[in-house]
């Protein structure tokens, strides 16, 4: 193992951790912004954080996106998604164009078999 390998590991670990940190700190919000996903994956759409921050504006109007937080990182960890193969540069405000995953709901769970 190179030093390299032993700093990539330990920033995907400390990566996981504040993840794992803020869907804990953020819960409620972390819970809506995964049904909207849904919502939009059963309708057809691909999804992206960025969408999932769209609509929360849209639809909560005391929303700013801080609220959330890390707790975007876990969106999309259910079995429920698939990653589509396809990164897209963010739009959001301050992001300075980061790569997302476009994410889709799994075949098996837009057919009706999923409830939000």
């Amino acid at each position: 193992m190179t030093q390299l390998d032993l700093n990539l590991n330990r920033e995907v670990a400390a990566k996981e951790a504040g993840i794992a940190r803020a869907s804990r700190s953020r819960s409620e919000w972390l819970v809506i912004a995964k049904g909207i996903a849904v919502r939009l994956g059963i309708r057809g759409a691909i999804v992206t954080a960025d969408l999932v921050q769209v609509e929360l504006a849209r639809q909560y109007l005391r929303y700013k996106p801080l609220m959330l937080g890390n707790a975007a990182g876990a969106i999309f960890r259910s079995k429920v998604w698939e990653f589509t193969g396809r990164m897209v540069p963010s739009a959001r405000l301050g992001r300075k164009a980061n790569m997302i995953k476009c994410w889709r709901l799994r075949e098996s769970f837009s057919k009706g078999g999923l409830r939000c």
